[in-house]
């Protein structure tokens, strides 16, 4: 916020006598052209848009800072299924609060069903995770059976309409990994600019 008061004062000028009048809020400068601002970009969404970025990174899993992360803060665990507690890190703390956003953006291309069965977006609709009251841990590959779904297993874990969801999809048979998609580019790759768009 003082940040961007000195942003404000920057634009509007100074005279002899102090600061100029504002003559439009600064919120209102940081909206759109269409909604009567001039599109310059407020702190908080260059922030979120950012937290989201470092999400993304994280859950790609390719570099080391991303491997430290998992196993300092997951140990085990889905990254959704993580949790805030004391002591832990600023940076892991804004990432915890980027996740809801950028895990609705995540879906999931198959590969060799190496995904979270319950915890990822694979089906590009809700979470499997909100439709049962309780599960234990499995990747889509433990419901598949000689290339086709395990139609037993799916029906001890699921309720009927969400088994006939899953049989509506083909199975995971590849032998790539599954990899992560994102939704808001036609790429499916992550840009700060579509980050943008969702912030």
């Amino acid at each position: 916020v003082m940040l961007e008061h000195i942003f404000a004062d920057f634009l509007w000028g100074s005279s002899d006598v102090g600061p100029m009048f504002h003559w439009i809020k600064w919120s209102q400068l940081c909206k759109l052209y269409p909604e009567s601002g001039v599109g310059v970009r407020s702190l908080q969404h260059v922030f979120d848009a950012f937290s989201l970025k470092l999400w993304w990174n994280f859950r790609l899993r390719r570099s080391l800072w991303a491997e430290f992360m998992h196993r300092k803060y997951c140990q085990g665990m889905h990254p959704c299924c993580s949790d805030l507690s004391p002591g832990q890190s600023h940076t892991w703390k804004r990432m915890v609060h980027a996740q809801g956003v950028a895990e609705e953006n995540i879906r999931w291309s198959l590969g060799s069903g190496s995904s979270s069965f319950w915890h990822d977006n694979w089906l590009g609709a809700e979470l499997l995770c909100r439709q049962v009251d309780s599960f234990q841990e499995h990747s889509l590959a433990d419901f598949v059976v000689e290339d086709r779904w395990d139609l037993q297993g799916l029906s001890r874990v699921l309720p009927s309409e969400w088994v006939s969801r899953v049989l509506r999809e083909a199975p995971p048979t590849a032998a790539e990994k599954d990899e992560m998609v994102w939704a808001p580019t036609n790429s499916g790759a992550f840009t700060i600019t579509s980050a943008y768009g969702i912030v």
